[in-house]
């Protein structure tokens, strides 16, 4: 269906359900049709959030290793070490007396007074302050998202060495320093030598000036 695929790339970005509604209603004015009632495009958005998810999910399990996937499985394996609960289980039990010091990641005071009671963690509110940290995350580059656009790793960005080399072939790198490391020095020396003769220059013309008003 066009639609779906006009609104995929922006549900693999965001889990927000009214920007893709919005997002929709542009693509159905633009190809001049009528929009079908409000439930039937609530399914429609519903049905392409799901397969972004899919998808997502599928992206972040093909990366990883053997080992990683055989440690995610041990996750809900029951052990009898911690009273039959499977590893996962156990994890998500709060703890009974949490501490500032043990909470060094919550650093957004609204989450500690939320997250932490007198008693015991509320997973929720935790929950929500980890999903910030992420989005925190996210936001400033430190965690990147292996095909999203908007969220992709740093070094994608940068140039493969044969296309750098492509570019230099065809002189088109349009860097402002000489490649080479040797002239770019060369070009240091001379513009400092030049710049040294330009202060030795007004330094004797000032002296010159000062002997004249003395005289």
């Amino acid at each position: 269906m066009p639609l779906t695929r006009y609104l995929l790339p922006f549900a693999m970005e965001s889990d927000e359900a009214l920007p893709l509604v919005d997002a929709a209603m542009v693509w159905m004015r633009q190809h001049e049709l009528i929009a079908p009632p409000i439930l039937a495009l609530e399914r429609l958005v519903w049905r392409v959030q799901r397969i972004a998810s899919q998808r997502i999910y599928s992206r972040l399990t093909q990366v990883l290793s053997p080992a990683q996937q055989q440690a995610l499985d041990d996750l809900l394996v029951v052990d009898a070490t911690k009273a039959n609960r499977t590893p996962l289980a156990w994890l998500r039990i709060p703890a009974k007396k949490p501490s500032p010091e043990s909470m060094y990641h919550l650093k957004r005071k609204r989450w500690k007074r939320h997250t932490l009671t007198e008693e015991s963690i509320n997973p929720n509110y935790y929950e929500l302050a980890a999903f910030d940290r992420l989005q925190d995350g996210l936001r400033s580059g430190d965690i990147a998202v292996t095909g999203s656009r908007r969220y992709q790793a740093f070094d994608d960005y940068l140039l493969s060495p044969q296309q750098w080399q492509q570019l230099k072939k065809q002189d088109q790198t349009r860097l402002a320093v000489a490649d080479n490391p040797l002239t770019y020095l060369q070009d240091c020396q001379r513009n400092f030598d030049y710049d040294r003769r330009i202060a030795e220059q007004i330094a004797s013309l000032m002296t010159q000036v000062a002997k004249e008003l003395r005289l």
